[in-house]
């Protein structure tokens, strides 16, 4: 048994007993899945991310339920044509913060996780094709990148718990889903028919991106092995920027003062 990490780049099933996309069994909703979906009922390889990005005003999802009573978090579609320009990544907790040219900031977060009581590990996962974006080296990156779709997706993978017996299931999850429009001249960003494959040159229709999120459980006597892995539902919260304290209004008027007499 190996650490059981996540992998997405082929069709089959590793030895961690996690699928790849193409395996998973995915969808939106039981009822009217769109034809503009990144993933649809028992997905086996064939996408339609070859399909012209839907405009904002025809695209018309149903919302898939999430694990828990109450759905939290606010619609993906919010930021179909928004241009990404600043991302950044939490090494301490498992969220997500991206930032957009019109000065809103939105925040991929973990259902459940409560910074206080954490629990077992929780962390962001994706595909290898958004780690250059997403996970960039020193945990953020400015980058220009058109939003050109975006949903909520359900995935279903393989869990396991090996702390005391060998414990097997299949659990249903949420991921958000992503696509981008072609990058500007000299920025690299990979490109996937569907999530967990190779290819993507620029030019060629926007591809689909996935974030998830992952439990894990780790046993050092045993040669740290993942002795428990499942996942949770990830959701997009909008971030509310605080107003300025009393302290910065001052220091604020203070900047705007000598820049005047500067200007006399």
């Amino acid at each position: 048994m190996d650490s059981g990490e996540h992998t997405s780049s082929t069709a089959s099933t590793d030895d961690s007993g996690s699928s790849s996309y193409f395996d998973r069994v995915t969808e939106e909703s039981s009822v009217g899945v769109s034809p503009e979906s990144p993933v649809s009922h028992h997905h086996t390889g064939s996408t339609n991310a070859t399909s012209p990005p839907p405009s904002p005003t025809r695209r018309q999802r149903n919302k898939p339920a999430p694990l828990r009573l109450q759905s939290i978090g606010v619609d993906p579609g919010h930021l179909v044509g928004k241009v990404l320009t600043h991302v950044r990544r939490s090494r301490t907790h498992p969220n997500l913060t991206l930032e957009f040219a019109d000065g809103v900031v939105y925040q991929v977060l973990v259902d459940g996780y409560d910074p206080l009581h954490r629990g077992i590990a929780r962390a962001l996962e994706m595909d290898a094709s958004l780690s250059p974006l997403f996970d960039p080296p020193g945990g953020h990156a400015a980058v220009e990148l058109m939003v050109t779709d975006c949903t909520l997706v359900r995935l279903t993978d393989k869990a396991f718990d090996q702390k005391h017996s060998d414990q097997r299931w299949d659990q249903s999850h949420l991921a958000i889903a992503f696509k981008f429009g072609d990058p500007p001249v000299g920025v690299q960003v990979g490109g996937t028919d569907g999530p967990g494959t190779s290819g993507g040159d620029r030019g060629e229709e926007s591809k689909w991106h996935c974030v998830w999120a992952a439990l894990a459980e780790y046993d050092d006597t045993r040669g740290g092995i993942c002795v428990f892995r499942s996942y949770d539902d990830v959701y997009l919260e909008r971030r509310v920027r605080p107003p300025p304290s009393p302290r910065q209004q001052r220091s604020h008027r203070r900047q705007r003062s000598s820049s005047d007499g500067k200007n006399i």
